[in-house]
């Protein structure tokens, strides 16, 4: 069972904390997340900490990415995870990403021949690789909100090795990183400490959270 400390979080919507939507900051045995709410199902008490003062309980914490949400519950449980799937997304088509499709390549700067205003013009006979076998991390993964999804977010994350380890490669798509896309990106990274290298207007960025 985990120790929880909840309190307002005040800088909603500053550059590195969260969204104006991230109202709260949860504290599990120290680590710190951002949600847009919190529910409790457990018993709950006033403590100081400091000149703060949180709301504290005890339990396991559930947390829905689609809503931001952050439940406690007294037993284990799994997250909630919305089911997920490209729902008209095209924007690993549209000249962000790099590849060639049936003889035709598509890169930076140069949407893939096929797609169209409706989408892909062969998706029942478009390539295997790599077409088929492409995932990006809002699809394959279920970590990343459902606002992250490409043509939402305006981000495409990819998840590379080399021999600096394992890193989330985060491109944009199709205007500069929003702030708040950004904020979120970089407070997940760090709890969770992975390696991200992003792009801000063009230009490549990177941090190394990973021992």
């Amino acid at each position: 069972m985990n120790k929880y400390l909840i309190r307002f979080n005040k800088s909603h919507g500053q550059p590195g904390r969260g969204t104006d939507a991230h109202v709260w900051r949860v504290f599990e045995n120290g680590v710190e997340y951002l949600a847009a709410d919190v529910k409790l199902n457990v018993p709950s008490w006033s403590e100081a900490e400091g000149p703060d003062w949180n709301i504290a309980c005890s339990g396991f914490m559930q947390i829905d990415h689609g809503t931001g949400t952050v439940t406690i519950v007294d037993k284990p449980a799994e997250e909630i995870k919305p089911q997920r799937s490209c729902d008209g997304c095209t924007k690993c088509c549209q000249g962000h990403l790099h590849g060639t499709a049936h003889g035709h390549s598509f890169q930076s700067g140069k949407p893939c021949f096929f797609v169209g205003d409706k989408g892909c013009s062969i998706y029942v006979d478009r390539p295997h690789n790599p077409c088929k076998t492409f995932k990006c991390e809002w699809l394959s993964g279920d970590y990343l909100p459902m606002w992250f999804r490409p043509d939402l977010s305006k981000v495409i994350v990819l998840k590379t090795q080399d021999k600096d380890g394992e890193w989330l490669e985060v491109c944009e798509a199709g205007q500069k990183m929003d702030s708040s896309v950004l904020s979120w990106l970089l407070i997940w990274a760090a709890n969770n400490k992975k390696n991200v290298r992003y792009q801000i207007d063009g230009g490549t960025n990177w941090i190394k959270n990973a021992v």
